[in-house]
């Protein structure tokens, strides 16, 4: 029975242990009977000593079941507006997140929290302890803070501008000729151009592969 009047989010794991025959169309129309408004879909990443790891599908068989799952969620109606997570509407896309992903100050309290403090040329970033008092401190800035923000960039909907996030002087025939790469492989829609790149759920898998081909530009 669909919840009415309710804003709530369903975490979805794929990826997992003895799932080749999985039939998550079936599952994803049950779910959908309860009115969720979002979902935040996640590959199991397993450690060396899970004990199942050895029953965890082929990389092939986990990439196919995002792509399945993010198809008919936007055939849906739903937006896929980062890697891992689609909202019914914009208003409904996840504000706290959003904070982080777009570099502005989020205060944090409680253990294991994360707050930041940003400014355009760095973020410095604070998690508090969970076993002890006080906290640890990261700042980030110059060629890390730019890493950061194009990792980001490149795991949203929100189209990507290279040309206002790299060196006006790098961008090349060699950045032109990596966007025509990323076109065959099909990262990014059709239209893309350097200062408005809109990156693909295939894309969404093969992020650190988009970021590794710029790094030689930072």
């Amino acid at each position: 029975m669909q919840a009415k009047n309710l804003n709530f989010s369903v975490d979805l794991l794929i990826g997992t242990p003895f799932s080749e025959s999985r039939d998550l169309e079936n599952e994803l129309n049950g779910l959908l009977k309860f009115g969720p408004s979002h979902f935040s879909v996640y590959i199991l990443n397993a450690r060396a000593n899970y004990p199942h790891k050895k029953n965890l599908p082929e990389d092939e068989i986990s990439r196919d079941q995002y792509l399945l799952v993010s198809n008919f969620l936007t055939q849906k109606g739903f937006e896929h507006y980062e890697v891992s997570n689609f909202a019914k509407t914009k208003e409904l896309e996840s504000s706290h997140n959003k904070r982080y992903w777009d570099f502005k100050s989020v205060a944090a309290v409680g253990p294991n929290a994360t707050g930041t403090i940003c400014s355009p040329e760095e973020v410095f970033r604070y998690q508090w302890k969970s076993l002890s008092d006080g906290f640890q401190v990261e700042t980030v800035a110059g060629s890390s803070l730019l890493i950061e923000k194009l990792f980001l960039s490149l795991r949203r909907s929100e189209p990507v501008d290279l040309s206002s996030l790299l060196d006006s002087s790098k961008l090349s025939k060699n950045l032109d000729s990596k966007l025509e790469n990323w076109h065959q492989l099909g990262y990014v829609l059709p239209d893309s151009k350097i200062n408005n790149i809109r990156v693909t759920p295939q894309g969404y898998l093969m992020n650190d592969s988009m970021l590794s081909d710029l790094m030689d530009l930072i």
